[in-house]
């Protein structure tokens, strides 16, 4: 398979999960190649690909975006969503995710645990905030989808979008400290190992002590800081 090919199966399946979600901006072709491992040249063909396609289109001056284009309405800007305070998606999130990881474990098909584990490994080698989001929201997406319930899925969708709102980055700080980094990512392997091993148990009990841990530190006492995920 060349790179180029590649670099498109890998971008189709990161929109297909949602990483880079619906109307939302694409990084630059910088930053997208050297994410994928890609020479720029052959990004360049991907992405004229995928525009063919309809997937991405490209406004000069403004960027490249998933679909359409950016919506002008935000699909967030009413309802109980919209009000949502940091604790209350805390208490839905360990509510709704052990279930998930749970189902992911019975559900999963084998290219689903792959790249599952694909994101536990891309987002060890993150220094950086923006970097990390992206990564633990697509893990945290991709044990949705791997659940088979998409009414499920487009939830956990709902609840990345709030987290990368204003009041959330207000409270959880930009600094993603070693320490809490490596914590995070150990979280994540634990949660992708139970997984990848069909253990339903094994990931429910991992997934709620990764978000128990996540919410202490967001509105308690905690040794290790590290931001909100």
């Amino acid at each position: 398979m060349s790179t180029e090919q590649k670099a498109l199966d890998h971008l189709r399946r990161l929109i297909k999960i949602g990483h880079y979600v619906e109307h939302g901006r694409l990084p630059s072709e910088r930053a997208l190649a050297k994410e994928l491992n890609v020479a720029r040249s052959e990004l360049r063909k991907a992405l004229a690909t995928l525009e063919a396609e309809g997937k991405i289109t490209r406004f000069v001056g403004r960027g490249t975006f998933v679909g359409s284009g950016p919506l002008e309405d935000n699909a967030l800007s009413s309802g109980v969503f919209a009000s949502a305070s940091p604790g209350e998606v805390m208490e839905a999130r360990l509510v709704i995710e052990p279930r998930l990881a749970a189902m992911a474990a019975v559900n999963a098909n084998q290219q689903d645990i792959d790249y599952l584990l694909l994101c536990v490994e891309k987002s060890n080698q993150l220094v950086n905030w923006d970097s990390w989001q992206r990564w633990d929201s697509t893990f945290h997406r991709t044990i949705a989808l791997c659940s088979r319930n998409n009414l499920l899925a487009d939830i956990i969708e709902k609840f990345n979008k709030i987290r990368s709102l204003s009041d959330w980055k207000k409270i959880r700080g930009d600094a993603l400290s070693p320490a809490g980094h490596k914590t995070l990512v150990a979280q994540h392997r634990a949660i992708a190992n139970f997984i990848a091993g069909r253990d339903p148990a094994g990931a429910a009990s991992a997934m709620r002590n990764h978000l128990t841990d996540v919410e202490q530190n967001l509105f308690g006492d905690h040794d290790i800081t590290y931001p909100l995920k």
